[in-house]
């Protein structure tokens, strides 16, 4: 079964004061906002946020293994980007 994920399924949390606390409109870039904000009128600036953080993470396992590096060192790349995810999932409390 193949299973989606989006950073505003973890709203939740954010709104109840997870590690999203703290951010503003005016920490991000303009022209991010302007696609963002009419596209998820609802969300807070922790949700851009923590959009990002979750990009952070699965951007680097994929760079890795982009140019090579993770395969060097594993057999099993698609072992750690799963558990990356499920770890990712667990920490912000979504049910997979």
């Amino acid at each position: 079964m193949r299973r989606t994920f989006s950073a505003d399924a973890a709203r939740g949390g954010i709104e109840e004061g997870g590690d999203g606390d703290g951010f503003d409109w005016d920490d991000f870039d303009p022209g991010l906002l302007e696609k963002v904000r009419p596209a998820f009128p609802a969300l807070p600036p922790a949700g851009v946020a923590l959009a990002l953080r979750i990009w952070g993470h699965l951007h680097g396992l994929v760079a890795l293994e982009v140019y090579g590096h993770l395969r060097a060192q594993t057999s099993a790349p698609d072992k750690l980007f799963r558990a990356e995810l499920a770890q990712l999932i667990r920490s912000l409390g979504i049910d997979a």
